[in-house]
């Protein structure tokens, strides 16, 4: 797996499980917000696999427009310290 496929899938899973905790969802609930499987979210939590990038754009649609940025402001922020 790249570097940055790596990065991404760390990041990603770190945002996503804190997000479910911060909101009180259950990783059903999370799945299903999401639109994949209960076992793809656990997967993708536990860091098993990497997001598609329709998962990340339906994480991104369900997020405020303050914390998308603020994601996305992140992220960019690991990738200048890789």
């Amino acid at each position: 797996m790249s570097k940055l496929k790596l990065l991404l899938k760390t990041y990603f899973q770190s945002c996503i499980e804190a997000f479910r905790h911060k909101e009180g969802l259950t990783q059903e609930s999370m799945a299903e917000k999401l639109f994949i499987s209960t076992r793809s979210y656990i997967d993708l939590e536990h860091g098993k696999s990497c997001c598609s990038s329709l998962t990340l754009m339906f994480f991104l649609g369900s997020l405020s427009d303050e914390e998308c940025l603020q994601f996305i402001h992140d992220f960019k922020k690991k990738l200048a310290c890789k």
